[in-house]
C-alpha cells in the first residue's frame, strides 16, 4: 500500500482552516503539543504572561512541563520576545493574534458552554491573582493591578465586573485621573460582543464623559446625540436623563446656547415626570440656571437657581446645596448684589464644611475674592 504524498499530508493539515491570519494561527496550533496549544489559547486571556500567571493559567502542570510548553511557543513569529529572550512579559502575543484568540473565547458564550465555563473559571482565578497583587503594590503598579482585576472580573461575571468598572471609573474621574478612565474603558471594550445593549450604552456614556473632560466637546455631542436614539437608552430613564444633562453641558461649552437650553428644559420635564430620573431634576435646574446666566437672562436665571437651592435643601445633600448656593452667589455678583452674593457664598462654604469637602471650598473662596475685588477691597480680596 502506497504512502500518502507530502501534498496529501499538507492538504489534511490545512483542511477546514479559516482564511487569513486566523488560518495561520490555527495551522501553527495544530503542530503544537496539547499543553503548548492550551498555553497559547489561555495566554490570550490576560494582557501579560509571566511565570506566576502561567501557573494561574495551568495550575495542575509541573514547572518542567510548563517550561517545555513555553519553549515550543518562544520561536513562533507572533510571540513577542522580551529582554530575557523569553515570552514572559506584557503582550505575549502580537495584538492581532491575541484579538483572534480572545475572540474565540468570547464566541463560546453562545455556543460552547464547556469552553465558556472554562473561560469564566480562568478569569475568576486571575481576579484572585490581581487582588493579591494590588494589595502589595503602590502607585501605578497598584492602579494597573486594579484595572486588570476589573477586566477579569468582567470575564468571570459581566454584571459584577461592569458594576466594579463604573465604581472605579467614577472614583478615578473624581480624582481627575483621566488616563486611568481611558484605560478602563479600553479594557471593557474588549467585551463588547458579549455585553448587553444597556452595558454597551453605559460604556459609551463613560466615554462621552471622558470626551467632555478632555475638551473634545464635538465628539461628546456626536456620541450623545447618537446614544439618545437607542432603545437601550430610551428604555433606561436614569441613563437617558444623564445623557441629556451631559449633552446640554457639551453644547453650552460649544456656545450652542439655544440647543443647550432645549436639552436642559427637556431634562427638567423628563425628570419631573419620571421617578427613576428624579435625581436629575436638581442637575437640570442648576444646568439651566447657569446657562441662562451666561445668556444674560439674569432674572429668570435667579428664579431657576433659587428653585435649585430650595430643592437641594429639601434633598439634604451638602454637596448639592453648596453647588446651588455657589451658583446663586455668582449670579448675585453679576446682578450687583454684593451683600446677597456674600451670604450665598458663605452658605456654600458652610455646607462644604459640613460635608467634609477638602478641595471645593477653594473655588468658593476665589469667588468671594472676586466679589471683594469688585468693590476694590484689596486686603480682603487677597485674604
Amino acid at each position: 500500500m502506497s504512502q500518502p504524498s507530502i501534498f496529501e499530508e499538507y492538504r489534511k493539515l490545512v483542511e477546514g482552516l479559516p482564511k487569513g491570519m486566523a488560518g495561520s494561527v490555527e495551522l501553527v496550533a495544530r503542530q503544537l503539543s496539547p499543553l503548548a496549544d492550551k498555553l497559547l489559547r489561555r495566554g490570550s486571556i490576560p494582557h501579560s504572561v509571566d511565570r506566576q500567571i502561567v501557573k494561574v493559567l495551568l495550575p495542575q502542570e509541573s514547572e518542567s512541563e510548563l517550561e517545555a510548553a513555553a519553549d515550543e511557543l518562544r520561536p513562533l513569529s507572533f510571540v513577542i520576545r522580551h529582554s530575557d529572550g523569553g515570552m514572559h512579559g506584557p503582550r505575549p502575543w502580537h495584538d492581532e493574534v491575541r484579538r483572534y484568540l480572545f475572540g474565540q473565547w468570547l464566541d463560546a458564550h453562545d455556543g460552547d458552554p464547556d469552553k465558556w465555563g472554562e473561560f469564566k473559571a480562568i478569569n475568576r482565578d486571575l481576579v484572585a491573582y490581581f487582588e493579591r497583587l494590588a494589595e502589595g503594590a503602590k502607585g501605578e503598579a497598584h492602579a494597573v493591578a486594579q484595572r486588570q482585576r476589573i477586566f477579569h472580573l468582567t470575564g468571570a461575571d459581566r454584571a459584577e465586573g461592569f458594576a466594579a468598572f463604573e465604581k472605579l471609573c467614577r472614583a478615578e474621574r473624581y480624582r481627575f485621573r483621566l488616563e486611568s478612565c481611558e484605560a478602563l474603558i479600553k479594557l471593557l471594550r474588549e467585551f463588547d460582543p458579549i455585553l448587553s445593549a444597556q452595558q454597551r450604552s453605559g460604556l459609551d456614556y463613560h466615554a462621552a464623559k471622558l470626551d467632555f473632560d478632555l475638551h473634545h466637546y464635538d465628539k461628546a455631542v456626536a456620541r450623545l446625540d447618537e446614544m439618545l436614539t437607542r432603545d437601550s437608552v430610551r428604555d433606561a430613564p436614569a441613563l437617558y436623563a444623564r445623557c441629556l444633562f451631559r449633552l446640554g453641558n457639551a453644547l453650552k461649552q460649544m456656545r450652542n446656547f439655544e440647543r443647550a437650553k432645549d436639552c436642559f428644559e427637556k431634562l427638567l420635564a423628563f425628570a419631573t415626570a419620571n421617578p427613576e430620573a428624579a435625581d436629575q431634576e436638581l442637575r437640570a435646574l442648576q444646568g439651566l440656571g447657569s446657562l441662562l446666566s451666561e445668556m444674560k437672562d439674569l432674572e429668570r436665571a435667579q428664579e431657576v437657581l433659587g428653585n435649585a437651592a430650595m430643592l437641594a435643601e429639601a434633598c439634604g445633600r451638602h454637596d448639592a446645596i453648596a453647588t446651588a448656593w455657589n451658583a446663586l452667589g455668582i449670579l448675585r455678583r453679576q446682578l450687583n448684589q454684593p451683600k446677597r452674593a456674600l451670604e450665598a457664598f458663605e452658605k456654600a462654604l458652610q455646607h462644604l464644611a459640613d460635608g467634609g469637602e477638602a478641595f471645593r471650598p477653594r473655588q468658593v473662596y476665589n469667588n468671594i475674592g472676586l466679589l471683594y475685588a469688585d468693590r476694590a477691597e484689596w486686603p480682603a480680596a487677597r485674604d
